[in-house]
């Protein structure tokens, strides 16, 4: 029930419409990791470490992601990434608390959404 209720708080909060796509939802509590895939298959995209004290690297080993939009539970948008194959992002000014990174395509279409946690 908590996945379904924050898949529908980030639908919400990043005024994403969207009309006739099936979703998935996969989850991983043992590392407090959890993503939502809309309209694609998993891309092979991983962010790591996470949780995160310092910086979370981005590593997409297909290049289908361009951006990736870190958002904080509230909504509000708080980094834009441009992510070409791999790249290094600084976590040390953001609070701590849990983030959801969303990331897109060149043609700006959501492909995957990531909980992130920062301790």
């Amino acid at each position: 029930m908590k996945h379904i209720l924050l898949y529908i708080f980030v639908c919400i909060s990043t005024c994403v419409v969207a009309q006739g796509f099936s979703s998935s939802f996969m989850s991983n509590d043992d590392y407090g990791i959890s993503s939502s895939s809309l309209n694609y298959s998993n891309p092979v995209v991983a962010i790591f470490p996470n949780p995160t004290t310092d910086f979370i690297n981005i590593q997409d080993k297909e290049g289908v992601v361009s951006t990736a939009i870190i958002f904080n539970l509230l909504g509000k948008e708080v980094a834009t990434i441009q992510v070409k194959g791999s790249c290094t992002y600084d976590m040390m000014t953001h609070q701590k608390g849990i983030y959801l990174v969303q990331l897109k395509d060149k043609q700006g279409q959501i492909l995957q959404t990531v909980r992130l946690k920062k301790i």
